[in-house]
């Protein structure tokens, strides 16, 4: 019953954001700069870092993470900030053979690790 207890109370943390964490560049573009001080910026990194992620010119608060059956990807519900509008929307995260793939709705995008 402990160990019950206690996985029902970490699980949330296993599927935190930080299992995505890392810089990124679109896969396929050439030219994007992949480090921290150009983040968020056009041809700037791209990131998921602790518990937000960083797209061009916005950033989003990533909440509520629901783990994909079979799949190692996870639902999030985003909070966005991008000149000075707020939004909400949700996306999915998926880990690929070269870093990841963000899907939002109508619209995906691979982002490759920057090494």
């Amino acid at each position: 019953m402990r160990a019950l207890l206690f996985s029902l109370m970490t699980f949330p943390a296993l599927l935190s954001a930080e299992g995505y964490d890392g810089l990124y560049h679109p896969e396929g573009q050439r030219g994007w700069l992949c480090d921290v001080p150009s983040l968020g910026q056009d041809g700037g990194a791209l990131a998921i870092r602790e518990g937000k992620l960083f797209g061009v010119e916005n950033t989003c608060e990533m909440s509520n993470p629901v783990s994909v059956r079979d799949m190692d990807a996870v639902l999030y519900d985003l909070e966005c900030s991008s000149e000075g509008e707020i939004t909400n929307e949700r996306v999915l995260v998926a880990r690929s053979d070269t870093g990841v793939i963000v899907l939002r709705n109508g619209f995906a995008a691979h982002w490759r690790t920057c090494e």
